[in-house]
């Protein structure tokens, strides 16, 4: 039994998640916590676990709420594309990864940057904070600093989903 912990920002929720018996079919709903303006996390639950999600929720702050996979999947723009705020990555396809990415690591949380960037581990939305807030503060002196090499931008989505879905 693999036991992983979703962290989101505010909020803690283990989801135990048996990593041989999990299949496909068995992602029931998304776990979406927009609740920092750098990145939005998800995570897909399976069917076993909503309730227990649900149950934690009940206490969750303002950001942190359950989508059923289908209504997910059907209102991509609404989940994903709606959060991205300049796209960096226009090629990435990143609503097709991170369908992906849920429905294969199930209790797995990825973050969305703002950028449209993919963000994984601490550094990578450490590393989306700090440029967000750059952008933020001057989007023209970003621009012509920010990094464009593929191979040293730690949330560039292929850089993840290239190892993680073997894109």
């Amino acid at each position: 039994m693999l036991k992983l912990l979703l962290i989101v920002p505010l909020f803690a929720l283990t989801v135990s998640c048996s990593s041989n018996q999990t299949k496909v079919e068995d992602v029931d709903s998304v776990l979406i916590d927009q609740s920092e303006s750098a990145y939005m996390v998800y995570a897909g639950i399976p069917k076993n676990k909503v309730d227990q999600v649900k149950e934690k929720l009940l206490n969750a702050p303002a950001g942190i709420y359950l989508v059923p996979w289908t209504v997910f999947t059907q209102n991509k723009d609404k989940y994903i594309r709606s959060h991205i705020v300049k796209n960096e990555y226009p090629t990435s396809n990143v609503e097709k990864g991170i369908s992906e990415f849920l429905l294969k690591y199930p209790g797995t949380p990825i973050g969305l940057a703002w950028n449209g960037g993919i963000a994984f581990t601490r550094n990578d939305y450490e590393h989306t904070k700090q440029i967000f807030k750059q952008y933020q503060a001057d989007a023209e002196s970003y621009e012509q600093n920010r990094n464009t090499d593929p191979r040293s931008d730690p949330i560039n989505p292929q850089g993840h989903f290239g190892p993680l879905l073997g894109w």
